[in-house]
């Protein structure tokens, strides 16, 4: 005999109950599904990982397949970086840190900025460091040897009125609509004499306002200041003086060559000749400083044109060079800008100076290029791209200080890739230097472009070669 429950004998009678529920696990489980890559790669930052979700953000930081050397066959031998990460993703991955390795000796390739020197100081109103301004490629190895550099200033006309100077600070009123787009971190050039100039860096920016006129004003303060003067002098030449890597080295050492024969110019060019090493890279465009018999203070001159004669047997070139001279004081010359200053609050006119900005073209084997435009020539407040701060791999995919977690994606630099050049400033101990670009000669410059001056060397355990240093 079967018995059936009612619905009502189901029911819950009604009381209290206790329920313990398990506890949580005081430990997580790491991820098993993320794979690690340690191996040789064309560039990209060393001994630092980065996450990538693809293939093609892979290659966006680390490049294509590296082939480290020829084997006594003559076969390619080839890094096993790249094509483990390809297997990895074509078999499903998703995320792989990637870590890229190099020998000891690992160096970049250094690329002169064509007619642009470098000034740097450690405080206000000490004397300014000069050398000729230089680029290195963003990551250690060969693969930015074939890069040629090709860099242009632009001057962009701005009216000002000068206001007064009280030490090493210039106030200006900027007029017009091109005020609105300064920031500060910008260069000006001033002419305040003839054959003499000062750049100074806009450290402060007022509101815009409407003038007596009714003209757009603006209140703008420059520091930084530095000054420029025609060379005028015909004196004999003693030696030549210019800057390349070092073997093995972080930064660029000074060469030197005597000067055998030169001849002034009429139109003040100056015409001369002197041994070089059978090595040395000197092309049209860079800055070289040349040194007088007479003791008188040195000048920096750009190259027009140079032309290889003769080699000798001592293993030496004779080498000709037509270049123009320029003075740069260690110290501002204060007496023609306090003439400009009074001059300009007598009359009540308006002066003209120059806004000066970068552009940079990098040129690639295969004729595409990278392009940076409106680069200023000292650091800026906003932390926009500027010519002394452009980074590198190290300084951008290395953790953050306050965030060890921060790591940056590759996935933007598929789309957008990155700019093949850094600047010298980067460095922890040059970051707390002040420093300013300054163009030298024509204004714009004539387009010279300059190639990669790296070191014969070459570390076949990791393809690398190049050197670092410290400029804009």
């Amino acid at each position: 005999m079967s018995t059936q429950l009612s619905p009502v004998s189901l029911r819950r009678l009604p009381g209290v109950r206790f329920d313990a529920p398990t506890p949580a696990l005081s430990e997580v489980l790491p991820r098993m599904d993320i794979a690690c890559f340690v191996g040789f790669a064309a560039n990209g930052p060393v001994d630092v990982p980065v996450v990538v979700e693809s293939l093609a953000a892979f290659e966006a930081v680390f490049g294509a397949e590296l082939t480290l050397l020829n084997d006594a066959q003559g076969q390619p031998v080839r890094a096993l970086l790249h094509p483990s990460v390809r297997q990895f993703f074509s078999q499903g991955g998703r995320r792989a840190w990637v870590i890229r390795v190099m020998g000891p000796g690992s160096v970049s390739a250094q690329f002169p900025v064509p007619r642009m020197l470098q000034l740097q100081r450690s405080k206000a109103g000490k004397a300014w460091q000069v050398a000729p301004a230089f680029l290195r490629a963003r990551s250690p190895g060969d693969w930015a040897d074939a890069l040629r550099l090709h860099a242009e200033t632009v001057a962009t006309p701005l009216s000002v009125t000068p206001q007064r100077l009280t030490g090493d600070d210039l106030t200006l009123h900027a007029h017009g609509p091109s005020a609105l787009g300064l920031v500060v971190g910008d260069v000006l050039r001033l002419t305040v004499a003839d054959g003499e100039w000062v750049f100074g860096r806009v450290s402060q920016l007022g509101a815009t306002r409407n003038d007596g006129q009714g003209r757009l004003q603006r209140e703008l303060h420059l520091h930084r200041m530095a000054s420029l003067r025609r060379w005028t002098g015909t004196q004999q030449p003693g030696r030549m003086h210019w800057q390349e890597p070092g073997l093995r080295a972080q930064q660029l050492v000074q060469r030197h060559a005597d000067v055998s024969e030169a001849v002034w110019l009429p139109d003040g060019r100056l015409h001369w000749q002197a041994a070089l090493p059978r090595l040395t890279q000197l092309e049209a465009g860079e800055v070289v400083r040349v040194s007088f018999q007479s003791g008188q203070a040195s000048a920096w001159t750009v190259i027009d044109t140079v032309q290889t004669t003769q080699a000798r047997s001592d293993g030496t070139v004779l080498t000709q060079f037509v270049a123009r001279p320029w003075r740069l004081p260690s110290s501002m010359a204060r007496r023609p800008l306090r003439h400009w200053v009074a001059l300009g609050k007598v009359t009540g006119t308006s002066s003209t100076v120059q806004w000066l900005r970068s552009q940079l073209r990098v040129q690639y084997p295969d004729g595409s290029a990278s392009r940076l435009e409106a680069l200023a020539l000292s650091e800026r407040d906003d932390g926009q791209a500027a010519l002394p701060t452009l980074p590198d791999d190290l300084s951008f995919f290395a953790p953050d200080a306050a965030n060890a977690a921060r790591q940056p994606t590759a996935a933007a630099f598929v789309a957008a890739p990155r700019f093949p050049l850094a600047s010298q400033g980067m460095h922890a101990e040059a970051a707390a230097q002040a420093w300013l670009c300054l163009p030298l000669d024509a204004l714009p410059a004539t387009g010279e472009a300059s190639s990669a001056h790296s070191i014969d060397t070459t570390d076949r355990g990791t393809g690398a070669r190049g050197t670092a240093l410290p400029a804009c």
